[in-house]
């Protein structure tokens, strides 16, 4: 029974950390002088953790699906897409 606090207290953490992280991001970009140059590199911080995303999924998935299968990963990636669009819907 002592746990039920100690759950409910890391629950709470973890409900409240998206707000925290956002406050801090906020201030942040409200201290600068230059908003302008904050989106700019904010985007470039986006389109890099987004390729870096699509070599991480082309080359390490796509690299260890071919060496531990011998197969071709694309037939394999053919036949998940309509999972995989019906996931993300």
């Amino acid at each position: 029974y002592c746990l039920i606090p100690s759950v409910f207290f890391i629950f709470w953490i973890i409900k409240i950390t998206p707000f925290a992280v956002i406050s801090l991001i906020a201030k942040a970009i409200g201290q600068q002088n230059d908003i302008g140059q904050v989106v700019e590199q904010l985007a470039y911080l986006v389109v890099a953790i987004c390729v870096g995303c699509a070599i991480h999924v082309f080359v390490v998935y796509l690299g260890l699906y071919t060496l531990i299968v011998r197969s071709n990963p694309f037939d394999y990636f053919k036949h998940i897409v309509p999972a995989q669009t019906v996931s993300v819907d």
